[in-house]
């Protein structure tokens, strides 16, 4: 809980809205495993701006760490 508090705080400090949310812990972990699609916790879609927003583009495809034109 103490790491929690340090986390929130420091979110808060950069004027972020942060709340805790137990609901639906065990729903988001399953829903990650095959076939528990339906125990997905956010049940609405993501728009194409949401999912960039989220989304993180500058990492690499699996096995092609090497030789890459821009390297």
């Amino acid at each position: 809980m103490k790491d929690t508090n340090i986390v929130t705080t420091t979110l808060e400090d950069l004027g972020l809205i942060v709340t805790y949310s137990t609901l639906s812990l065990g729903a988001a972990y399953f829903a990650q495993l095959p076939g528990n699609y339906t125990l997905r916790p956010r049940l609405s879609s993501i728009s194409s701006l949401n999912f960039a927003e989220m989304e993180s583009f500058h990492n690499f495809f699996t096995g092609k760490e090497k030789g890459n034109t821009w390297r």
